[in-house]
């Protein structure tokens, strides 16, 4: 069944009047989906979570066109959703969501720093502990450079976004230190930091520690 049948006289107007659609996503799943729905030469921008209901759509309409739309019941609105969906155009979203753009600043900070020679100098964040193929910064040196740049995300938001862009693991490992303690790393992958792979550092010594447990 066509799912225009289903819509009645204002909501079939309504449909009528849409020029087209583009859905807007965003460069990682956690950023948010926008429609974009054209009318009459203007265009209605709605989140993808609350396309399940018309009353995002109906606050947009009145915003834009300083009037209510044309009447459509709650019954209805699925259906018309499916219909406008037919001909709707996926795109990327030309510019970054905040939280990836502050992910890709801490990566050139991160970017500047070298391996270490041992683990005890890795801890007090002086630079990667490199260990089993993997580049590992200690968790504090992350919240240290998002401090001290003031961005608007926490490490506990960064790291899945950073993990999404593909420069590191999911989660953050623990990594038994020096004093015999276990303290979170970020693990990343060696060509996110340098180009093919090399060591950011000229000189290296074998590096021995024990990963305890992944979260």
């Amino acid at each position: 069944m066509n799912p225009t049948d289903e819509l009645s006289g204002p909501a079939l107007r309504l449909f009528e009047s849409v020029e087209s659609v583009t859905i807007v996503r965003g460069h990682i799943p956690s950023d948010p989906v926008m429609w974009h729905i054209k009318i009459a030469g203007k265009t209605l921008e709605i989140n993808s979570d609350k396309m399940d209901t018309s009353t995002a759509f109906k606050k947009q309409y009145l915003k834009v066109f300083y009037r209510p739309p044309p009447a459509i019941k709650s019954s209805e609105w699925l259906s018309f959703v499916e219909a406008i969906s037919e001909f709707q155009e996926v795109v990327t979203a030309k510019e970054e969501s905040e939280h990836v753009y502050i992910a890709h600043q801490l990566m050139e900070k991160v970017r500047e720093l070298t391996v270490v020679p041992d683990i005890e100098d890795a801890e007090h964040g002086m630079g990667f502990y490199e260990f089993k193929g993997h580049y590992c910064l200690i968790s504090k040196k992350i919240d240290d450079i998002i401090e001290a740049h003031n961005w608007k995300a926490s490490s506990q938001i960064l790291s899945p976004v950073v993990a999404a862009l593909g420069f590191k693991t999911e989660g953050n490992q623990r990594i038994t230190c020096s004093d015999g303690k276990q303290r979170r790393f970020w693990w990343f992958y060696p060509e996110a930091i340098t180009e093919a792979g090399e060591s950011p550092t000229s000189s290296q010594k074998e590096i021995k520690g024990e990963v305890i447990e992944c979260q």
